[in-house]
């Protein structure tokens, strides 16, 4: 979501930083060299381009979240990398073009000299700081220029792998850095996807306590004050006050493995005059669809807590509703110590509730706010995905657009696990509001899901059937990753299509002039 003040804040920072670091050219240095002593010109240049390229990248970042037109240019894919599974966007092509250029120069062979050499120090301090800030909760960069939660991660998993080249070769330079390599790779190798999923504890518990292991050295204090900063906002902020306060919550068996937790969330008066009153007396939801939060349950871990994304929104009269299943796919005696579990322990029994106490960090928003201007929402979802589809098909529901359509799709193994309240209720509502489609596709009847199928249907009209486009199209995909990736891949070539429709290259006739999507991936 586009906030202007987190934008302030960060055009404040480069100023403060920038005018602050080319100032400090002009103090005395007390350093063992200081290459202002010698090339003042040369310094204060080289400054000046560096800070001149972070302000051109942050321009364009925030051109991109305010223009439609710089965004789809930005996010265009071109093609799919053979190794990694990544792919090559036009946005990307631009950022790696600079460096291509640059590399005749020598710059990356003499800084990585330099590195190892004489610095690797200083360099493991800065790649801490960098590796903090992606993955603050707060983070300006991801709610000032609307970059996806999934961005930040893979930011922080590949500065991840350059502090820990730079510490270990510090750690084998140096005798202070002895005590950095251990926990250093202890996070590295916990944090492997393979250990991350199936042993999910022991990377959750080495990732925090070496992570705060490594915080706590006095070269980290800068870094150390933002982890504070964040903790701070964690701990007092956001709708209950921050986590440091409990709030109550009914925990229930839905039944068909599925877990429900309805919040009591006290309803501060943060918005001032009419607008609350209005709110208050159309009794609609006080925050965005796809807003997610930070749950905790001291009864089961005090330490722990996990995301979830809110599948009804807060209200004038209750807090949000969460649903959640508890993992599968290994032993059950492994399965016992997973936080889920344990959380369903406390109701065995179906439609058993238990009154419990929480901790609710939140609510956080999404990067991306195309459904609020889609004339075409197009929702593909599996398993727990659905929660944020419910979340969104509600707004819908209660703002209208004029001339929109909404489509929903949800991927199940079974068609039992659609036995649920919230599904039920939507399925009821779409029988009377033509514009409003739900399918429950069931793969142990259907066979696997063709995301394809359902996204061109929905946007298609039919083939040699002149109707003009008009508006766009947003599509949403939530749940497990592969079900994720067959969606994206799908919505990749649905964009190639309308582009070619627009241009007459077609024969399909397009209901919309381009396609937008959100991909709700939380792995890296």
């Amino acid at each position: 979501m586009k906030q202007p003040v987190h934008i302030l804040l960060l055009f404040l920072t480069f100023v403060i930083s920038s005018a602050g670091t080319i100032a400090l050219t002009f103090a005395p240095c007390y350093a063992t060299f200081c290459s202002e002593d010698y090339f003042e010109f040369e310094t204060r240049l080289h400054l000046l381009v560096y800070f001149g390229l972070v302000a051109g990248f942050g321009c364009f970042l925030l051109l991109r979240s305010y223009t439609t037109w710089a965004h789809t240019l930005s996010s265009y894919h071109l093609l799919r990398m053979p190794l990694g599974g990544k792919r090559i966007t036009v946005g990307g092509l631009l950022a790696y073009f600079w460096g291509f250029r640059a590399d005749p120069l020598g710059w990356a062979s003499a800084k990585l000299k330099l590195t190892i050499t004489g610095v690797t120090g200083h360099y493991a301090d800065i790649l801490l700081g960098l590796l903090v800030i992606p993955v603050s909760r707060k983070s300006l960069l991801g709610r000032g220029f609307s970059l996806h939660h999934s961005t930040l991660l893979y930011a922080h998993k590949i500065v991840a792998y350059l502090f820990s080249a730079s510490a270990t070769a510090h750690g084998v330079t140096y005798i202070t850095g002895i005590g950095v390599i251990l926990p250093v790779w202890l996070i590295i190798i916990t944090s492997l996807p393979w250990i991350r999923r199936n042993h999910y504890n022991f990377f959750y518990y080495n990732h925090v306590i070496f992570g705060l292991y490594r915080l706590l050295p006095p070269p980290s204090r800068t870094i150390l004050f933002l982890w504070v900063a964040d903790w701070a906002c964690r701990l007092f902020g956001g709708q209950t006050g921050g986590i440091a306060s409990k709030t109550g919550a009914t925990l229930e068996n839905a039944g068909n493995n599925w877990l429900r937790i309805s919040t009591h969330l006290p309803i501060s008066k943060k918005d001032s005059g009419s607008t609350y009153d209005l709110i208050q007396e159309k009794g609609e939801t006080l925050h965005e669809p796809l807003s997610y939060y930070y749950l905790s349950i001291p009864s089961i871990s005090k330490f722990q807590n996990h995301a979830f994304t809110a599948a009804v929104s807060a209200s004038t009269g209750a807090g949000p509703t969460f649903l959640l299943q508890p993992t599968t796919g290994k032993k059950q005696k492994r399965l016992d110590k997973e936080w889920t579990w344990k959380l369903r322990a406390l109701v065995p029994q179906v439609f058993e509730s238990k009154a419990v106490e929480v901790r609710v960090e939140g609510p956080y928003s999404v990067g991306d706010d195309g459904f609020k201007t889609a004339s075409h929402i197009v929702c593909v979802v599996g398993g727990t995905g659905i929660t944020g589809a419910l979340s969104l098909a509600a707004w819908w529901l209660e703002k209208r657009p004029a001339n929109s359509t909404f489509t929903l799709v949800w991927a199940v193994r079974q068609g039992e696990a659609t036995a649920i309240t919230e599904w039920t209720q939507l399925q009821e509502v779409a029988s009377s509001v033509p514009e409003l489609t739900v399918v429950a596709h069931v793969s142990s009847e259907s066979g696997r899901l063709d995301p394809t199928a359902y996204i061109r249907g929905a946007l298609i009209v039919g083939q040699h059937t002149k109707v003009y486009p008009v508006g766009h199209a947003w599509v949403y995909s939530s749940g497990p990753a592969g079900l994720i990736g067959t969606v994206e891949r799908a919505c990749v070539e649905t964009q190639k299509g309308t582009i070619a429709g627009r241009g007459g290259r077609s024969t399909d006739s397009w209901k919309v002039r381009d396609l937008g999507w959100y991909m709700a991936k939380w792995e890296v």
